[in-house]
């Protein structure tokens, strides 16, 4: 059986078939990102082993040297090392041993009982002039430390008379005297008065040097 066209009715359409159908499908508006997930948790990898430890590497410069401290306050001065007594004059009436001395007087310390070197020493002496004659009479003398005959020391003393005539007089003196000396073991410390005086009295102290000597400047005026 045939189709008998039936004419057209309108474009693209036929009197054997009904029109054919046209679906329009229109997309619609893109909806808004959502919001993002949370954050998974972090992974943890294996801490692999300590590598070996390097060699030491070459020391540094030495540092600068720093600045030197104040010095410390001198200690004080430690005991006597030795006391020689020596010989005291302590007569019953001086005015009368004054008139009756007669010559010099040399006094033997004794024998030094330590190490050699130099010392602090401190001496306190007697010493005595007689009357002499009448009229005018000036002593010059002195007093010898001594270490067997070698002379360490010297200490000059003087007397001086004014008075014209008719006027004769003895003194005795004490003095204490320190200096440094330098002295060997083992031999005797002598003091010796010159003639013009008379050695009556002496004692002797030794000490280990201070800490500080200064040489005073002396007298200037």
């Amino acid at each position: 059986m045939s189709c008998i066209p039936c004419g057209p009715t309108g474009p693209g359409e036929s009197w054997c078939s009904p029109p054919a159908q046209t679906t329009v499908i229109v997309a619609g508006p893109v909806g808004p990102t959502g919001a993002s997930g949370p954050t998974g948790p972090a992974g943890f990898g294996v801490t692999g082993p300590t590598g070996p430890t390097g060699a030491t590497g070459q020391p540094g410069p030495i540092g600068l040297i720093g600045a030197t401290g104040a010095t410390g306050a001198a200690g004080a001065l430690g005991p006597p090392i030795c006391f020689f007594t020596g010989a005291i004059w302590n007569p019953t009436t001086p005015t009368d041993d004054i008139a009756a001395l007669a010559g010099s007087r040399v006094i033997d310390f004794g024998e030094i009982p330590f190490a050699g070197g130099s010392y602090l020493f401190s001496l306190q002496m007697q010493i005595g002039w007689n009357g002499g004659a009448i009229g005018p009479n000036n002593y010059n003398g002195q007093v010898d430390f001594m270490i067997a005959a070698t002379v360490l020391n010297t200490f000059p003393w003087g007397r001086l008379k004014t008075e014209a005539a008719g006027y004769q007089y003895g003194t005795v003196e004490s003095y204490d005297l320190s200096f440094i000396q330098t002295i060997a073991s083992g031999q005797h410390l002598y003091l010796k008065a010159s003639a013009q005086l008379f050695l009556v009295g002496s004692q002797l102290t030794v000490y280990p040097l201070p800490i500080n000597v200064v040489t005073s400047p002396g007298f200037i005026g």
